[in-house]
């Protein structure tokens, strides 16, 4: 078993890191809304060919098709740490939360790596979009709506389970 102390530290190291890679992310892709038009976000959610076609035909024209595949490549970093991120805090949350909250601890936090294999689909499928095939926009749309509506479920788990850790912290 690992300490608890160490459990604690490793939780505010994969916060840290998770924000940290999170912020320099969003600074990376600013570019592809600000002189592309379109966020990545808007690919990943793109439903159709057509919107696909759309948004990758924006970001050519801008200059932005190599500045696109980056962000993605760069994204896989962040998907390793938000997902073990969220995990994590889900599996501390069954020692942490009343008894109701905590027996869904392991479900949420396998789910989180779940939502971090999605993502990586997620990105696979728009690089195939953005190398020509942007046919693969409906798939792309349905894997990732379903793994930000895991995120979603994580990230509202994580923040009940880290009001917990404060409360059991103060309560010591």
């Amino acid at each position: 078993m690992i300490p608890i102390r160490a459990q604690w530290v490793t939780v505010v190291v994969l916060i840290a890191g998770t924000l940290t890679t999170m912020t320099a992310l969003g600074r990376h892709g600013k570019i592809l809304e600000t002189k592309g038009g379109h966020r990545i976000i808007e690919l990943e959610l793109a439903p159709t060919k057509a919107k696909a076609q759309k948004i990758i035909a924006d970001w050519c024209a801008a200059g932005l098709y190599k500045h696109a595949l980056e962000d993605i490549r760069f994204d896989y970093a962040f998907i390793a740490l938000y997902s073990t991120t969220l995990a994590l805090l889900a599996f501390v949350g069954a020692h942490v939360l009343m008894p109701v909250l905590a027996r869904v601890a392991p479900a949420v936090g396998w789910s989180m790596w779940i939502a971090g294999a999605l993502d990586v689909v997620e990105n696979v499928g728009m690089t195939i979009e953005l190398r020509g095939s942007p046919s693969a926009a409906p798939v792309v749309y349905a894997v990732s709506a379903i793994k930000w509506l895991l995120v979603l479920v994580g990230v509202v788990y994580g923040v009940i389970v880290l009001v917990g850790i404060v409360i059991v912290l103060f309560r010591r």
